[in-house]
């Protein structure tokens, strides 16, 4: 990965830098296993907009500093009874309020769902904090990476829609398996179960990454965001709306220049022109 370049403020706890088309966020907390706190949160969201607002980025690749730990989920030094509860401003309100703490994290998701950019986790290690990996379009695993929602084993569960999207990816039995354990799956059973795309050595994992960065750069953005939408529509929708929002998106990018001399260069065995953006 590229040295970055672009920090955000106010610490380096959380790295964005952007190269071309790619933007690279980096989980830089090392001395904390990249736990997040209530401030990288707000750190991660910002970043995640940047990208969200940047036209020119196509795809965001975020990973953790290190190559052992891709995330430790919540610095647990700021949940209730952990100490340091004041780094939270949300531990003031009553517990039912402390939702609202998962706000950006539930921000993060949504935009990583609704957005017609890609998003790809590179897993360099343990991800104590797979409600960002649920969401994201392809997840990369280093082959020591592991994924784990082990809230049960604290007396509690998860807040940021595990109990929601687990089940969707995975199907209910493993999902609850997963949930109720609170054990960790390797990077291989991650694979077996679909919850990663690919696995890989360490020394791999960013090239892998860019690998597919690449190759969405080289699809017309807006087939990217018309099947993004309707893939995800696809989990809410009965199948008949389904079909006729596939049906509209298809016929909609029937009608763009893009397609047009998409097709046409196939036709003629010509180079595919450059796409516009969007």
């Amino acid at each position: 990965m590229p040295e970055p370049k672009d920090i955000m403020k106010p610490k380096n706890t959380v790295l964005l830098e952007k190269k071309g088309e790619i933007a690279y966020v980096t989980l830089n907390y090392p001395e904390r296993l990249n736990a997040v706190r209530y401030a990288e949160y707000q750190r991660l969201v910002d970043a995640v907009e940047d990208c969200h607002k940047d036209n020119n980025i196509r795809v965001m690749i975020l990973t953790g500093a290190g190559d052992k730990v891709w995330n430790a989920g919540d610095d647990l030094r700021e949940w209730p009874g952990g100490g340091e509860e004041k780094g939270n401003p949300h531990m003031s309100l009553p517990l039912i309020d402390y939702f609202g703490a998962f706000d950006p994290l539930m921000t993060m998701a949504n935009i990583f769902r609704e957005w017609g950019k890609v998003s790809i986790m590179a897993l360099n290690g343990v991800c104590a904090l797979p409600e960002l990996i649920y969401s994201a379009d392809f997840v990369i695993a280093a082959e020591h990476a592991t994924i784990g929602q082990p809230e049960s084993r604290l007396a509690c569960m998860p807040g940021a829609g595990g109990t929601q999207m687990l089940p969707r990816l995975v199907g209910r039995r493993k999902a609850l398996e997963m949930l109720l354990l609170g054990e960790y799956i390797t990077a291989q059973e991650a694979y077996r179960v679909g919850l990663v795309n690919q696995v890989v050595p360490l020394s791999e994992l960013m090239p892998a990454a860019e690998a597919i960065a690449q190759k969405i750069l080289k699809i017309s953005p807006l087939s990217v965001k018309f099947i993004k939408k309707a893939v995800q529509r696809a989990q809410d929708f009965p199948y008949q709306a389904g079909q006729e929002l596939e049906w509209l998106y298809f016929t909609l990018l029937l009608g763009t220049e893009d397609c047009k001399e998409a097709i046409k260069s196939y036709v003629e065995h010509k180079p595919m022109p450059p796409f516009k953006k969007g």
